[in-house]
């Protein structure tokens, strides 16, 4: 009998920059895929990888105030909350001050609070259009008026 050669083990390399997407995101990135095909009929191919990164290129910098409150009712660890509601009322009785421990966890569980706001986007305005019958209607602005 022959000895059997064992060839050695390679390590599997973990790439840190893998995300791994929930079954839901999947099917929403092969759906757009679908549609990129459908439209395109296969002018375009992409992967799966180069539809993630073109969305989060082409969205707004900033999550929105929504999205933030969103994330936060989706995520929030509440006892992690009440330790940092902790820690903010011992460090206030050092500095000599008294917030009890209520208002401190409001101010935890308060989103925006003491922190950057992503920018209100503003509207834009509206102008106001003038019809031809109102404008024969309004007095002129550069007529002088004679009655002195």
């Amino acid at each position: 009998m022959e000895p059997i050669e064992q060839k050695p083990k390679r390590k599997r390399q973990i790439n840190p920059d893998r995300i791994v997407l929930e079954s839901e995101s999947l099917s929403f990135i092969n759906s757009i895929g679908a549609q990129i095909a459908e439209i395109f009929s296969g002018m375009v191919k992409l992967t799966n990888r180069e539809i993630v990164n073109f969305i989060l290129q082409t969205r707004a910098e900033l999550l929105t105030r929504k999205e933030l409150r969103q994330l936060k009712n989706k995520y929030i660890d509440e006892e992690r909350a009440a330790k940092l509601a902790l820690e903010k009322v011992k460090a206030g009785k050092e500095r000599g001050e008294t917030i009890s421990f209520a208002e401190a966890y409001k101010q935890i569980n308060t989103p925006f609070i003491g922190e950057k706001l992503p920018p209100k986007i503003p509207k834009k305005k509206r102008e106001k259009k003038l019809d031809a019958s109102n404008e024969s209607t309004m007095p002129s602005t550069n007529s002088t008026n004679v009655n002195a």
